[in-house]
């Protein structure tokens, strides 16, 4: 069960659960690991703040996660997909805050691909740099670039951290 008690971490930052593989939309390198409480999603309020400065005082910050990848993402792995697909959930009334945490640099792969709503079907690259936020629209089509098993680990090989090897981006 996704609630059980390996699957919620909790530290001095709050209470985080760890989902992984949520749908065949995501590859299976892939984990969220979500803020439960108040005192995890405070952990995130800082960069939501700066990104709802930007956006205007109708956004709020309601929900948060960690996504971690360790090892690669092939072609066929990462589909595109919506954030906020039931259809109840108007374009214009969600949107989803993309902050890359770590590396401090990303490769040409492992970025964020998009369709445009007026792109007939083009596929358009975001290259994810350090202190930007991607901000979308939750009902734009989108996914991970795919990248290869190591595009990750040679950078940062001086990195003596957990996080060597894997790529974080905060999701808002």
């Amino acid at each position: 069960s996704p609630e059980s008690p390996e699957s919620i971490k909790e530290n001095s930052r709050g209470k985080f659960l760890k989902a992984g593989g949520l749908n065949a939309a995501f590859p299976a390198t892939m984990s969220w690991h979500w803020a439960v409480d108040a005192e995890a999603l405070d952990t995130f309020r800082p960069a939501a703040e700066a990104v709802l400065k930007q956006l205007g005082e109708d956004w709020g910050l309601v929900g948060a996660s960690f996504v971690v990848a360790e090892g690669g993402c092939e072609e066929n792995a990462s589909r595109f997909h919506l954030d906020f697909g039931p259809p109840r959930i108007p374009r214009g009334a969600a949107a989803t805050a993309l902050m890359p945490l770590h590396p401090a640099e990303f490769p040409d792969q492992g970025n964020l691909e998009y369709r445009p709503w007026d792109g007939a079907n083009q596929v358009v690259v975001h290259e994810y740099r350090q202190s930007e936020a991607a901000v979308f629209d939750g009902k734009l089509s989108h996914r991970t670039q795919p990248f290869a098993v190591g595009a990750f680990r040679s950078l940062g090989q001086d990195d003596p951290t957990p996080l060597r090897g894997l790529r974080v981006l905060a999701s808002m």
